[in-house]
């Protein structure tokens, strides 16, 4: 569903504290004028049009740049992870999805709160009785006991405890962490603070479910399994032991780089002309050896794509 929000929540300070401040002057500027569009989407957060994911080209027009331009901003954006892919290729603000699924978990909420155990709205002239009756004043506690015990009470809540009370969690009756909890175990099983964020992130766009749509019950042990995942395959990342990168990711910078070889491709085929044997041959022999690099890349691509 589109947006209705007239504005999009924007954090100076968790702008600079995140890697999208080191990036260069015209990838950030990119990434704000994507997550406006993702903002205006069909699904809130997520870069699709009409059940689709947009095109590299209509990114591009809607953001108002190159194609070359985009390609090159938006490869610098993923090289420190700043947008997600998802594995339909789906590009999305992990930020805005987040919020929007908040959103909603809210309103679960409070229609939850509105209604009553058969589902009907409670009544709520049954909550105060027309007659008060006498209290033992000897077991009523002293104005400045019940003033302590209630600021007490109030400063000391925690994400955890009004999780328990129902008061921010969804339909489904699961404890959600905080990013600082996330974190704080994180760093006691000795996994990696972005691995952390991207379990949080993860779950959290996920509305802390499995892949099989049943509530994430223990989040600890989940983490736990995340970080050892992300431990085996260093093999396959760089020589730093950084993880690789997601499937989504991988297929994506793929199609791109199939896009840019494609349209080499047309091009060099406006220079070769058939010759009465149906041979090709072209104006310059650089740009004869240049197609068949073409057709090689492209062959090789194909086979990556096959085997993600």
């Amino acid at each position: 569903m589109s947006s209705k929000l007239p504005a999009i929540q924007f954090y100076v300070g968790d702008w600079l504290r995140d890697p999208i401040a080191g990036c260069s002057l015209a990838a950030q500027g990119l990434w704000l004028r994507m997550m406006i569009v993702a903002h205006d989407s069909d699904e809130y957060g997520r870069l699709v049009a009409g059940g689709n994911p947009l095109t590299e080209r209509q990114i591009a027009a809607r953001c108002g740049c190159s194609l070359r331009h985009y390609r090159k901003f938006f490869a610098e954006l993923l090289s420190v992870k700043v947008p997600s892919v998802d594995k339909n290729g789906v590009i999305f603000c992990r930020r805005l999805v987040r919020d929007a699924n908040r959103r909603e978990a809210e309103k679960i909420r409070k229609r939850e709160l509105r209604r009553g155990k058969g589902g009907e709205y409670e009544n709520l002239s049954r909550a105060c009785p027309a007659v008060v009756p006498p209290t033992d004043p000897e077991l009523v506690p002293s104005l400045s006991h019940r003033a302590s015990s209630s600021s007490s009470s109030s400063t000391s809540t925690s994400p955890s405890t009004s999780n328990n009370n129902n008061t921010s969690q969804p339909a489904f009756d699961v404890m959600i962490p905080s990013l600082k909890e996330v974190e704080a175990k994180a760093e006691i099983i000795g996994c990696k603070p972005e691995w952390a964020t991207e379990f949080f992130d993860y779950y959290d766009t996920q509305g802390w479910r499995k892949a099989n749509g049943q509530p994430l019950t223990n989040w600890q042990t989940a983490l736990k399994r995340w970080s050892d995942k992300n431990r085996e395959p260093t093999a396959k990342g760089n020589d730093k032991g950084d993880p690789a990168s997601t499937p989504g990711q991988t297929l994506y910078l793929l199609n791109g780089r199939e896009q840019g070889l494609k349209s080499e491709l047309e091009e060099l085929e406006a220079f070769c002309y058939l010759e009465a044997g149906g041979n090709r041959s072209w104006e310059k022999p650089e740009q004869r050896k240049r197609f068949f690099e073409l057709k090689r890349e492209l062959k090789s691509i194909a086979k990556e794509k096959q085997n993600l």
